[in-house]
């Protein structure tokens, strides 16, 4: 739990809600904070996290399980064809949801370039941050939609000062900002500032 104590206490306290309350999976809860998450950063529903964590714990749960299930479609398409889902209404109805949602598409980034993907990440030369910390920072929450991590390219005897963080789906560098240009985060006693990427003169070193 101490890997979420720089994210909202809302999200820490449905994750505690998923795993401890509804004994459901760590691993898959992440994934299915990560979906909500991006349901409501790209604008498909308004204040999702919210309106989630105010419902009784039952419904949270069959919320958590149909997320599951959407996962599983983006993953496989072939998920919904091969197990036995229930009434006929019920296979119509989730597929119409992720066809209606775009997962399948938006999830993976299609059409959608680099820079917008992409969050700076500075920090201080006294206090150098290596990419694992980096990553470590990031990974319990968005770990799976993180394309890679660039550091600053310096000599040996040199230290990074800066890396780019390069995700797969939009709406998490938004999530982690809280929608302002710049926040601060404290990575392993360091100070470390995060931003959305902007190009310097309009150049970007994306293919």
């Amino acid at each position: 739990m101490d890997d979420f104590g720089h994210f909202p206490t809302i999200v820490r306290k449905l994750y505690s809600l998923l795993i401890q309350d509804l004994q459901r999976n760590p691993f898959e809860s992440m994934k299915v904070l990560a979906l909500w998450i991006w349901l409501e950063h790209t604008c498909l529903f308004s204040d999702v996290i919210r309106k989630i964590a105010s419902f009784t714990q039952d419904f949270i749960n069959q919320l958590a399980d149909e997320a599951v299930t959407c996962l599983k479609c983006i993953d496989d398409t072939e998920y919904l064809l091969s197990r036995n889902m229930g009434p006929p209404l019920h296979e119509e109805y989730l597929i119409k949801r992720v066809s209606q949602l775009g997962l399948e598409g938006d999830m993976k980034g299609h059409n959608i370039s680099g820079e917008e993907l992409t969050m700076f990440v500075t920090f201080s030369k006294d206090y150098p941050v290596t990419e694992l910390e980096i990553r470590e920072f990031i990974a319990p929450v968005f770990g799976e939609y993180i394309e890679y991590i660039r550091m600053q390219e310096v000599k040996s005897n040199e230290q990074a000062l800066y890396a780019q963080i390069v995700f797969s789906i939009q709406g998490i560098i938004e999530f982690i900002l809280q929608n302002e240009s710049k926040a601060k985060f404290i990575i392993n006693g360091k100070e470390v500032w995060m931003q959305k990427f902007v190009p310097e003169n309009g150049n970007s070193s994306f293919p």
